[in-house]
């Protein structure tokens, strides 16, 4: 009886609490997440400032943006030229290299003049462009690079984070990154052959056709069943919480911290907050590593490494993957996975994974330790421009 009684406590408990953090923490879902609700302003601003009809999302050119400095709070601007190229803080005459890849490459947290890619561009004498855009995965740079070619520039660099296995096998990023409500974007699959299915958000979609495209959407996202739908809290609350125990103990402990000293006013409760989102990006870091064993995950990324490779080489370019691992990635042992994956690739490609470099050194003070998995400091894109010189140099390139 007493064993009845405590399941209904700690059923009513979670009620209330999971009700309440879902208000303000977007990694909690309940119920009434599956419905799609989206806002009509934030789709209009999405359209204006970063759609792309084959990519999901892009930097616009002759744009402007900021990102928000950790420590300081203050605003980091940055350009977009012409082109569609991160501006270079010291410019040249020539231009030799071209580097795509996800926000590693972009240089998310710094601005313009402290990219890897403007610490590169000094040492060759050269300009290094950077067409990296934020939260892309393996799949959208091939389309990228395949968009803009750059046949000109005979060096091309491919960088991404080891997290790209799962971003290849997402068509809705909301499935795979809970409130990421417009990251819609094309997607690989195999069927036969191997195939492309392109972002379904078209140029004249219209706002009250997105829940049927998002419904659309998990029919092909793996993500759907593999994680959304198995997080969403549904009575008995209890069940969804005992599926991921050690998880969700942690983030309603955070929270509900978090939630006490604001209300006492104590200026420090932000940093809880943090930590029960640094528990989620963890999380999903520990399980992109697993997919590094998952045959399906590796046929998909092996493919579109092999496509690159080809459309490279078709364009007579020297071509180098670059391997960014996220500041988790260093603290889990789980990332001997992706490490033995792309050892196994260096027979066939040219792949620099700064994974052993960064963990010879005192990894933690070149991040900048951001809320989504910390990007590289200023000293971590010198370090990073450093590593990939003398691994050129020592080809012969420069």
């Amino acid at each position: 009886m007493y064993f009845i009684y405590s399941v209904i406590i700690f059923e009513i408990f979670l009620y209330i609490t999971i009700k309440i953090l879902n208000k303000n923490f977007k990694w909690i879902l309940i119920k009434k997440n599956e419905n799609f609700i989206f806002d009509n302003t934030k789709f209009t601003n999405f359209i204006n400032t970063s759609y792309d009809k084959e990519l999901g999302w892009d930097k616009k050119p002759n744009s402007t943006g900021f990102d928000l400095a950790v420590s300081s709070k203050k605003k980091i601007k940055y350009k977009i030229d012409k082109n569609g190229s991160r501006d270079l803080f010291f410019k040249f005459n020539t231009s030799k290299i071209s580097s795509f890849g996800d926000s590693y490459v972009f240089c998310r947290n710094v601005n313009d003049k402290n990219t890897w890619q403007t610490f590169l561009s000094k040492k060759i004498k050269s300009n290094v462009l950077n067409y990296g855009v934020g939260n892309y995965g393996l799949d959208q740079i091939y389309l990228k690079f395949k968009k803009k070619s750059h046949k000109k520039n005979k060096i091309i660099l491919i960088g991404f984070v080891p997290e790209t296995i799962c971003r290849i096998q997402s068509y809705w990023k909301n499935f795979l990154e809970f409130g990421n409500y417009y990251g819609f974007k094309p997607v690989f699959f195999f069927k036969k052959k191997f195939l492309l299915k392109k972002n379904p958000i078209k140029e004249n979609t219209l706002f009250k056709n997105l829940p049927n495209i998002a419904y659309y959407c998990s029919k092909f996202d793996r993500f759907y069943n593999e994680k959304f739908i198995r997080h969403i809290f549904k009575f008995p609350y209890f069940i969804t919480f005992l599926t991921f125990p050690i998880y969700y103990s942690k983030i309603i402990f955070f929270l509900i911290v978090s939630k006490i000293l604001k209300f006492f006013k104590y200026k420090y409760h932000e940093n809880f907050y943090d930590l029960a989102l640094s528990c989620v990006i963890k999380n999903n870091i520990k399980n992109s590593h697993s997919l590094y064993k998952d045959y399906k995950s590796l046929k998909i990324l092996k493919h579109l490494l092999r496509k690159i490779k080809y459309f490279s080489k078709k364009n007579k370019q020297k071509l180098f993957f670059i391997i960014f691992p996220q500041l988790d990635d260093l603290k889990l042992n789980s990332r001997i996975n992706y490490q033995k994956f792309f050892i196994s690739l260096k027979k066939n490609y040219n792949i620099i994974d700064l994974t052993e470099s960064f963990l010879n050194i005192n990894y933690e003070k070149i991040y900048t330790n951001d809320k989504y998995g910390g990007h590289l400091s200023k000293k971590g894109n010198m370090i990073a421009s450093n590593l990939i010189y003398k691994y050129l140099a020592k080809c012969k390139l420069l």
